[in-house]
């Protein structure tokens, strides 16, 4: 079954060009926010746990200079608003857009329409899940290794506490977004609808959440590869103090552009594959139990 589920998400997504659109849309301040925050983690960890005499400062001061320095301040403010918005404004309207094209078929501008009128709705949501994914989750244990603070029993207790919320999260909210989009609910009881359709589908959803599980592990694999060779080179152009190298400067910006412009193309598609994925089993599933009844 989630074979099947898996080749038709592929295809939909293939013939729906403007639900991939949107979706990169979606997710561009994510990604550049999540490069940002698993950079500075990969410096703090180097540095303050291994004793790392490489810093990834120095690129992020090299950029401030050469921006400095060719009067692009208010570019880079304005970029930087923009990520904010991204992240915060558009996300959520952007979120029940693509539902919104999943299901209906429609147009970007349809979608977007819709998003707005759900607007509040999503960004209750959103703000909400955020304390509870896995990112947020990862970067904060990441902090608390760096702070050499993981071997106090109150804080590996609360680490374990909020863990076990992640990942209960990640069962039995999938549906989540569908109810509030679909249906019409509000957030907690979108929530709580999601829980119950988990439960009545357990065996399923576990099957459904592995196998996504293990999509997701394979697709950002393949990404992790895409970026590591630009990583490496920065490393490189660290260590052997390369900056003042007009070839190497050059190579340097355009690694870093194409790498947030990479890996927000391929959240994009692996949230459009996955939105896909829970909202064909959450037809599945709502036919299975108008069946029985």
């Amino acid at each position: 079954m989630l074979k099947k589920l898996g080749i038709s998400c592929k295809k939909e997504l293939l013939e729906n060009k403007g639900l991939l659109q949107l979706s990169w849309f979606t997710t561009f301040g994510h990604s550049v926010s999540n490069i940002f925050l698993l950079l500075w983690n990969l410096n703090n960890v180097l540095i303050y746990k291994y004793h790392s005499g490489v810093s990834l400062l120095l690129v992020f001061n090299y950029f401030w200079e050469t921006i400095t320095a060719n009067h692009m301040v208010l570019w880079i403010i304005l970029l930087i608003v923009f990520i904010i918005l991204g992240y915060f404004i558009l996300y959520p309207i952007a979120n029940a857009g693509v539902l919104q094209m999943i299901v209906h078929k429609g147009g970007i501008g349809q979608a977007v329409g819709k998003g707005l009128v759900d607007f509040f709705s999503f960004f209750e949501y959103s703000a909400l899940k955020t304390s509870f994914s896995i990112i947020t989750y990862a970067v904060t244990v990441a902090r608390l290794f760096t702070l050499d603070v993981l071997d106090n029993y109150f804080i590996i207790a609360i680490v374990g506490v909020w863990g076990l919320m992640v990942l209960m999260s990640t069962i039995f909210w999938p549906f989540t977004r569908i109810f509030i989009a679909i249906e019409g609910y509000s957030v907690y009881t979108a929530i709580k609808k999601s829980v119950g359709l988990s439960l009545a589908h357990f065996s399923e959803v576990i099957r459904a959440v592995l196998y996504q599980g293990i999509l997701i592990v394979y697709f950002y694999f393949r990404t992790g590869i895409l970026l590591a060779i630009p990583t490496i080179i920065m490393y490189l152009v660290i260590y052997f103090n390369l900056f003042n190298n007009g070839i190497v400067s050059s190579l340097l910006w355009i690694m870093w552009s194409v790498g947030v412009l990479v890996l927000s193309y391929m959240s994009a598609i692996i949230y459009a594959y996955f939105e896909i994925y829970r909202y064909q089993l959450y037809v599945k599933f709502s036919e299975d139990d108008s069946s029985s009844e």
